[in-house]
């Protein structure tokens, strides 16, 4: 390095320094909620009080704000925060809003920045708001929103370069950042980068998108990472590296300390989810530093924060192993009998399967006519395969701690399927002169194009809309027996439920006959694709029996399950009857005064339980589903709580919208204001 370099590094690290320096100390200022989550050990718990089992019917709106963009099918996640009495939270088109806690009053808002903005938390500290961006950690001046900047460029500073959808750690000399495929250690002062830690390995990537927590006496970082990035497919990526784990990293150096995994290449989708919440907990009269992690298996991850060793022993499962194009999934995976798992994927087509009515089970019984289930089934090209769990077990809000070591997880419990095919990149065929001269082509434009598309793909809707399907016809010679595709009778079963289609067996000849010769010409270009579908009834309730949405508490001492109660309410919309329990995406978090605030379902409510039993103790109308952990926090001697009221942004929510609604008791007078 020489000495020119030295010396603007020098420039650059006492200019930074001094917007650290002047800034508003944090630590000064009772702050309640200073990081999405409640803090760095993510328990999203409240010492509050003030609101409490017997009053809370008696809470009332106190002020709403809309930021005044909506963006369809996308929502507020951002878990909001309190920054030395300012109120801040994100908005969806890519700006910070600091808000008056009492009122609702904008007190500023920031230039815009890199989409998505604080996609999943932030965090204040040194009188500053860090927050995270598709482009790297912005710093934001709490009591103005302007940016900090560079006095030598005049440049925001900004903490790395790269997509973070978690709130930073900030420590006394570091900002550690969660990036989707690495975290990088990153000096305070002058932003430069300290240390960078991978989570490939042998070229297998997990990603982080979940969240992070610190242990500031140990100086451990804790991540849950998600699986493997090549969802359902999953050639070569062996165990799966760092994938599906709750990780520990050495803030001063990087250095991964260990790893615990649950599912083994994994190709269901089954992340672990949530920030990692730290708590200790009393062994044989010893009291233990722990870390817990949820996975969609259902499984809770709960290790020594020190050791990585669990606290309770697991055994492995011999699973339905099988093969792969190019690889063969895992023949084990753990089994866990503490803690108790909260739910499991495993789908029992005899009992599983809805019974809501004859007909929306024939119609789910039908759309299972080609598919398998099991214990970790493992996608493949002859069947489909059905599983619960892809959205849950626990959802990316993950759970919380009370004061009396209870575990309070929200979870989701309805099927999905999950398919593969073959498909051809390019639109190879319908482009191919050889194939649009054939007379059998045309054949096939006139009867099957407007749902198998003209170039065969097929049509495979998303989570987001709903569940139509259409499968890829590229390769079914390949897959299917000619007597299977040339028969009229399993023609018309299989199209029990679609459009009326005139063919005769002639037709479904001359169609084979297609069929085998794009094949032949194609095979070369043919790739595998592979994604998944809710399962949905024809009356778009999900495919299974409720409840399809719980909260339940665990007592993380023993281990032991204390209960377990539907969470919000499904209304079919044919016959208009309601079920017990919901898809949910909200999240939860747990106060002083023994209540659960949760929210994130379908009807739009968010709900108040007794942390002693899970009864339902009160509910409150939002325009909008729940879109984030709730906010709770002390400001002038009230105690108010805080919802993102954005939608959902799955199949079966209601319309998006913009709202933060705060509530406190109507008893309450805030100081100042006697």
């Amino acid at each position: 390095m020489t000495m020119q370099t030295i010396k603007k590094y020098l420039i650059l690290a006492l200019t930074f320094f001094a917007f650290q320096a002047n800034s508003v100390d944090a630590n000064n200022y009772d702050t309640q909620w200073p990081r999405s989550f409640g803090g760095d050990r993510s328990k999203a718990y409240s010492d509050a009080d003030q609101i409490n089992k017997i009053n809370v019917t008696k809470l009332k709106k106190i002020w709403q704000f809309n930021s005044g963009a909506i963006v369809a099918k996308d929502t507020i996640q951002t878990p909001p925060i309190l920054a030395n009495n300012v109120l801040v939270t994100s908005t969806i088109d890519g700006f910070l809003v600091g808000l008056e806690p009492d009122s609702g009053k904008v007190k500023w808002k920031t230039e815009k920045l890199p989409t998505p903005v604080a996609r999943r938390g932030l965090t204040f500290s040194n009188g500053n708001i860090y927050v995270p961006t598709s482009a790297g950690i912005y710093v934001v001046d709490h009591t103005n929103g302007l940016f900090l900047r560079m006095k030598s460029s005049g440049k925001p500073a900004v903490y790395g370069s790269n997509m973070s959808y978690t709130p930073p750690i900030v420590t006394n000399k570091s900002v550690l950042v969660a990036h989707f495929g690495y975290m990088a250690s990153y000096d305070l002062n002058t932003t430069q980068m300290l240390w960078q830690t991978s989570y490939t390995k042998k070229d297998v990537t997990a990603r982080v998108w979940s969240g992070i927590s610190y242990d500031n006496e140990l100086n451990i970082a804790y991540i849950s990472t998600s699986n493997p990035a090549e969802n359902f497919i999953g050639t070569n990526i062996g165990d799966g590296q760092y994938s599906n784990s709750l990780i520990a990293i050495d803030v001063l150096t990087g250095k991964i300390l260990w790893q615990f995994q649950d599912t083994k290449h994994d190709v269901w989708d089954l992340d672990v989810v949530g920030p990692p919440l730290l708590t200790e907990i009393k062994l044989n009269n010893q009291t233990i530093p722990v870390a817990i992690a949820l996975s969609k298996t259902g499984n809770i991850l709960m290790v020594n924060r020190k050791s990585g060793k669990p606290i309770f022993d697991y055994s492995y499962q011999l699973v339905d192993s099988g093969e792969y194009p190019n690889h063969q999934t895992s023949k084990k995976q753990k089994k866990f009998t503490l803690p108790e798992p909260i739910s499991s994927i495993n789908f029992d087509m005899k009992n599983d399967v809805t019974k809501l009515s004859k007909e929306q089970e024939n119609y789910v019984r039908h759309k299972l006519r080609n598919a398998q289930a099991g214990n970790y089934p493992p996608p493949n090209l002859k069947n489909d395969v059905v599983i619960f769990g892809i959205h849950g077990g626990p959802g990316w809000p993950g759970g919380a701690i009370d004061n009396k070591n209870r575990l309070v997880i929200p979870s989701n419990k309805y099927p999905a399927i999950i398919r593969t095919w073959f498909a051809i990149p390019n639109n190879k065929i319908d482009s191919n002169e050889e194939i649009i001269k054939l007379e059998s082509y045309q054949t096939y434009l006139s009867n099957c194009a407007s749902c198998h598309m003209a170039n065969l793909s097929g049509y495979n809707e998303g989570e987001y809309t709903g569940d139509s399907y259409f499968p890829s016809l590229v390769g079914i010679s390949r897959l299917k027996s000619k007597e299977s595709l040339t028969s009229l009778k399993a023609f018309k079963y299989n199209h029990k439920y679609s459009n009326d289609i005139n063919l005769m067996e002639s037709d479904l000849d001359e169609l084979y006959n297609l069929f085998t010769r794009i094949d032949l010409i194609t095979k070369s270009d043919q790739i595998i694709v592979s994604d998944f579908q809710l399962l949905l009834d024809n009356h778009k309730l999900p495919g299974s029996n409720p409840p399809w949405g719980y909260i339940s508490s665990t007592d993380l001492t023993s281990g032991k399950a204390l209960w377990k109660v539907p969470f919000g309410t499904a209304t079919d919309k044919v016959t208009k009857k309601v079920y017990p329990g919901d898809m949910n995406f909200g999240g939860v978090i747990t106060t002083k005064s023994g209540l659960i605030i949760a929210t994130g379902t379908r009807d739009e409510y968010s709900r108040f339980y007794d942390a002693d039993n899970g009864a339902e103790l009160y509910k409150i109308k939002l325009p909008y589903a729940g879109s984030s952990p709730p906010i709770s926090y002390m400001y002038k001697g009230c105690q108010y709580i805080g919802f993102n009221s954005t939608g959902g942004r799955f199949a079966g929510y209601g319309k998006n919208g913009d709202a933060f609604i705060v509530f406190k008791l109507d008893s309450c007078v805030a100081e100042g204001n006697i």
